[in-house]
């Protein structure tokens, strides 16, 4: 069925708007907008109105052309978590600066600043973080959610620049971790999750790190792959194997 502007205004009291809205087949056009502009601004079951379902739909229609057109309709707070838009193209624009807020629901802080925080899609780079300090620096929402992002890969130039903002437990969570021997080195005090981190196949796992008395979780380490191919699997020759199979 192809959907257009007429079709649901003639069933408008018949459709649930939630799920047309959420229909992947239907691509929203400006005229549609623009028509249906006093039925989205009705309230639905989960959001504040239409245009709240509208931000967190799926789909390429969302251009800029109509984002710019319906600037003072579309609910931010909710388009930024959005993993189907081009952020880039948006942050060209003056349009990026609706993200760079936060927007409150019910007294509590709502998404907006927190959904780019957590938008594994949105590009965020160093020195994106580097020009939005003064609003980001002592947000502490923002970096809750940040340091749950896996999408921009955290290298030791970001972790170096931003360390006092990160939570290394956290981080040790999720795999946005880029490990370098010399990362390790520098931050290997720092309060990170070595439990959680025994997981991991690109620590840079040796021996000096195995014996540095961390809480390690042993299972976990028996079973990953990246100390087998750092540790033991270098030292796999016939004399090792022959001891293995003497071992009482």
């Amino acid at each position: 069925m192809c959907w257009d502007e007429h079709l649901i205004d003639r069933y408008i009291q018949k459709i649930d708007k939630e799920r047309l809205i959420n229909n992947p087949g239907v691509c929203w056009t400006k005229n549609m907008l623009n028509v249906l502009s006093d039925w989205l601004n009705q309230r639905t079951l989960n959001y504040d109105n239409g245009w709240g379902c509208i931000a967190r739909a799926d789909g390429k229609w969302k251009t800029l052309e109509i984002l710019t057109e319906f600037n003072d309709k579309i609910a931010w707070k909710f388009l930024s978590t959005n993993t189907n838009i081009d952020w880039r193209a948006i942050l060209r624009t003056s349009l990026s600066e609706y993200f760079f807020r936060t927007y409150y629901s019910y007294n509590t802080v709502y998404v907006g600043l927190m959904g780019i925080a957590s938008n594994p899609s949105f590009p965020w780079t160093e020195e994106l973080l580097s020009e939005k300090t003064s609003i980001i620096e002592n947000n502490k929402d923002f970096w809750g959610y940040f340091n749950s992002n896996y999408g921009l890969k955290k290298d030791i130039s970001i972790v170096r620049k931003f360390s006092q903002y990160l939570s290394f437990k956290h981080l040790s969570y999720n795999d946005s971790v880029v490990w370098s021997e010399e990362l390790l080195s520098e931050f290997i005090d720092h309060p990170w999750d070595w439990s959680s981190l025994s997981k991991s196949t690109t620590l840079p796992w040796s021996d000096e790190l195995l014996s540095s008395g961390k809480d390690f979780n042993w299972e976990c380490i028996a079973n990953n792959e990246g100390v087998f191919k750092r540790i033991i699997q270098p030292r796999i020759n016939p004399l090792f194997i022959n001891e293995i199979m003497n071992m009482e």
